[in-house]
């Protein structure tokens, strides 16, 4: 079940990440943020491959190694993305943000899933997850502007 949870995890980070790249530059753009779609498809592209990377390091490494709790880690990161920008960001703006809905139907239940199948393997800890999802959360916070940057 462990397996079969971050494979749905993973096509579901994928298509918020597809509505994401298809139509956030455009949405940035009405509300003062200028990313360019060819930018912010990299930067996609790249936190992608992250998730699927870390995904088969976890698989070729152990179900309870630091790929393990990394991949959980993003789990969680994703987890909270819904709430921070998504679901803050369309009440603020009052108009909805790309990535909400994806995020709300397919991230927030496969994350969900994904984590409570890791604690119940004892792939990490509730502690561990919150510590490692806030460092990972942390870092992707810090990580983007600066990519966006490069």
């Amino acid at each position: 079940m462990l397996e079969r949870s971050l494979v749905i995890f993973l096509v579901a980070l994928s298509l918020h990440n597809l509505e994401e790249a298809l139509y956030l530059p455009q949405w940035g753009k009405s509300i003062g943020l200028f990313v360019s779609t060819g930018e912010f498809l990299i930067v996609v592209i790249i936190l992608t491959f992250i998730a699927f990377f870390s995904a088969f390091m976890m698989f070729r490494k152990g179900l309870r190694g630091r790929w393990a709790c990394f991949t959980l880690g993003y789990a969680f990161a994703m987890f909270a993305n819904v709430f921070l920008p998504h679901l803050l960001a369309t009440f603020y703006f009052q108009r909805y943000m790309p990535g909400t809905a994806t995020a709300i139907l397919f991230v927030l239940p496969a994350s969900y899933v994904f984590m409570s199948q890791g604690l119940r393997n004892r792939c990490i800890s509730r502690k561990g997850l919150l510590l490692v999802g806030g460092g990972v959360s942390t870092i992707m916070a810090i990580a983007l502007p600066l990519i966006f940057f490069l």
